[in-house]
């Protein structure tokens, strides 16, 4: 066999879902304090769920998966988050966090310091914007391991100052993997 090739894969999570007329999250937000909420936001075309991260307090939205065998663990891990608000004017500072497991190891690692990311809002109301997180810190990492994620919104930073809410609507998470070619 040869060292292969390398190939960049995607997975895309929606934040949540809409279950007839009630909003349901698909990342854990079962802490106590720190959850955004769930909603159903309906345009006159399309309807779609999100998870509404307020103004008041930093909020995080949680999600575990397993890193795939064939991880190229040296392309890293990058992230895009895909939300909308009703503020026209602003920025808004999101973060996150990874922390990892292998097996042998407790279900409850610490996270890695978090990478934060500052973007504007739309200059017209509810419209697309994207977060990039060019490389997620891999302090801790292993093929195989367990990727524990926590993505939040700190309105509290003096640079997060949108005045409103973000209605996260999904997260992509870009990686490598080695692709072995017969010879």
């Amino acid at each position: 066999m040869s060292d292969g090739l390398i190939q960049t894969c995607r997975e895309f999570w929606n934040a949540a879902f809409a279950d007839g007329s009630t909003a349901r999250p698909t990342f854990d937000i079962t802490a106590a304090t720190d959850n955004p909420t769930p909603a159903i936001i309906a345009g006159t075309n399309q309807r779609y769920a999100a998870l509404t991260f307020g103004d008041g307090a930093t909020m995080y939205a949680r999600r575990i998966l397993r890193l795939p065998e064939d991880l190229y663990l040296a392309g890293g891990l990058s992230a895009r988050l895909l939300w909308n608000t009703p503020a026209t004017s602003g920025n808004a500072r999101w973060t996150i966090e990874t922390a990892f497991a292998v097996p042998g190891d407790a279900l409850d690692p610490a996270f890695n310091t978090a990478d934060a990311v500052v973007t504007a809002a739309n200059a017209g109301a509810s419209r697309l914007i994207t977060s990039e997180f060019a490389s997620l810190d891999l302090t801790g990492a292993a093929v195989g391991a367990l990727l524990f994620l926590r993505i939040g919104r700190t309105p509290g930073h003096a640079s997060d100052t949108l005045g409103n809410t973000a209605d996260l609507i999904g997260v992509e998470l870009t990686y490598q993997r080695r692709v072995v070619l017969p010879q």
